[in-house]
């Protein structure tokens, strides 16, 4: 795991007790975590500092701004910005984009703490 210490991660999901919980295991990693409620809190941060987050973990379905809105948003400023979304809703259109992006990812809600790992891994590995 040593190849994923200094690692900052920018968590986004409205569900508190998800965002505290994994945040909660993303440190338990390593990892550096900033957590925010939603994608305009999102994008206010990575505006701020394009450069410091390796991996946006973000829901797809939040008020005010969806997933996949704040994630167009954030890469026009950042078009090489890693993210993995997590939905439990089944966004089967969205898949074949991540598929054919090493930058993205998707894991369905609800998932084991071993298989988000192995995902947010996989994506920084990219």
């Amino acid at each position: 795991m040593d190849d994923q210490k200094n690692k900052n991660i920018l968590l986004v999901d409205d569900e508190t007790v998800l965002r505290d919980l994994l945040t909660v295991i993303l440190k338990k990693e390593g990892y550096t975590v900033t957590s925010v409620e939603n994608g305009k809190e999102a994008l206010f941060k990575i505006k701020k500092n394009p450069d410091f987050y390796d991996l946006i973990v973000m829901d797809m379905v939040m008020p005010e701004m969806s997933g996949i809105n704040s994630f167009d948003a954030i890469r026009s400023i950042s078009p090489q910005m890693k993210v993995l979304f997590m939905s439990g809703y089944f966004q089967e259109q969205y898949l074949k984009d991540f598929e054919d992006s090493r930058t993205t990812g998707f894991i369905k809600k609800p998932f084991r703490n071993a298989a988000f790992l192995e995902k947010v891994q996989e994506i920084l590995r990219d």
